[in-house]
């Protein structure tokens, strides 16, 4: 039976909703998590137990492409733990009942470094999230009164990198006729009004450079799903989609032909492009590499150019693979209280919780403060924030390299 509970609050309070972990906890230190639980009743209760759960669960779901359409999806707990920070033992030095008041119990939590990132914004159900979950029984029947916060947790660019440099991703692609296209992404990626900004170099002789007719750049978004069965992969799905397309013509660029020697027989071609990125689930432009969810992007760059008459148009397409990691500073968000609106009366857990965001006049100050508040505080400057290495060579990578089963 669910009943509404006006008397009663509970809350959580945390420094940060964000866990950010970095090169340290890579190193074998664990990330430690503290906070408080906070409970506040206005009538006389009998406090069972106050237990704390820190859960992470992975959900990976698709639709099949057969005749018969089904759905394939796992969801597995990929971390669990559980602290009791209260339980009630009759005696003669434990009264019966609390009296009304606020009470409050610390709690603290340690994370590995080996547990995967947050991943909220793929499509098809699939994600990796954590959760805290404070639950108080009270009364005769220990009626469970609950609130759940939900957790991010994050790998600054620094857990990965193994140079403290801030390093960005580079590759080269060779065409023919010795037309070569560099292409720069900074990393930490850091997106600016849904835009994932990539700086071109596209070098050749100077009678080529100065023949091309357009170039078209598609960005496509390679996602691959797994599911286990006894601990081995059994099923796969893998799927490339088209998310954006950008042509650019001599026109379209300020600075289209330079020169610097004037000897020399090289063009240079040099633009940047702001490539807009769709609505969800495209604005986290997000590399994933996790044993079940492998998220990878593939830029292809075609180039057009005219004949030595400048009639018919030559078309050479090449596609290179970029691992963009998105890494902004985390804002601050609204302090609010939590309060369950609904209690159950179960012995030991509630999974039918909800919260609000009400307050209710009566509540005592102590509620109020910033001390406890779950704001999410901002990260120090990006000198400490480092991507992992740059890539410099060859960088055609077969399509069996997306996914190493």
């Amino acid at each position: 039976m669910i009943s509404h509970n006006p008397d009663k609050t509970l809350r959580i309070g945390l420094d940060s909703k964000d866990i950010v972990f970095r090169r340290t906890h890579r190193d074998g230190q664990k990330k430690v998590i503290k906070g408080h639980v906070t409970f506040f009743s206005q009538t006389p209760t009998t406090i069972k137990s106050v237990k704390v759960i820190l859960k992470g669960v992975r959900k990976v779901s698709w639709f099949t492409n057969t005749l018969q359409p089904q759905t394939v999806q796992q969801k597995e707990t990929i971390h669990h733990q559980e602290q009791k920070l209260h339980v009630f033992v009759r005696s003669a030095a434990q009264a019966s009942k609390a009296e009304p008041g606020l009470y409050t119990w610390p709690f603290t939590f340690s994370l590995s470094g080996d547990l995967p990132e947050s991943v909220s914004w793929l499509p098809y159900n699939t994600s990796i999230s954590y959760t805290l979950t404070a639950e108080v029984a009270t009364g005769i029947l220990s009626m469970v009164t609950s609130t759940t916060e939900d957790l991010q947790l994050i790998k600054s660019p620094s857990f990965w990198a193994d140079d403290l440099y801030f390093a960005p991703e580079f590759r080269e692609l060779t065409f023919p006729s010795d037309l070569t296209c560099q292409i720069f992404l900074a990393q930490p990626y850091q997106p600016t009004d849904g835009e994932l900004s990539l700086d071109f170099t596209i070098t050749g002789n100077r009678n080529t450079s100065s023949d091309v007719e357009s170039i078209k750049l598609d960005l496509l978004q390679t996602v691959q799903l797994a599911v286990t069965r006894d601990h081995k992969l059994w099923r796969s799905s893998k799927e490339e989609r088209l998310i954006k397309t950008i042509t650019r013509t001599p026109n379209d660029i300020v600075t289209f032909l330079e020169s610097p020697l004037p000897e020399s027989n090289c063009a240079t071609i040099r633009f940047s492009v702001p490539m807009q990125l769709p609505l969800v689930p495209f604005t986290c432009v997000q590399s994933v590499n996790e044993e079940n969810v492998n998220v990878r992007y593939k830029l292809r760059v075609t180039v057009c150019t005219q004949d030595e008459d400048g009639k018919a148009s030559n078309v050479r397409r090449q596609s290179v693979y970029l691992f963009p990691k998105l890494f902004s500073p985390i804002q601050k968000r609204p302090r609010t209280i939590l309060i369950p609106s609904n209690s159950s009366s179960s012995s030991s857990s509630s999974d039918a919780s909800s919260e609000g965001t009400v307050t209710p006049p009566e509540l005592p100050p102590e509620l109020y403060d910033g001390s406890c508040a779950c704001d999410s505080l901002p990260l120090p400057p990006y000198g400490e924030h480092v991507f992992d290495k740059p890539y410099h060579g060859e960088v055609r990578l077969p399509d069996d390299d997306i996914w190493n089963s």
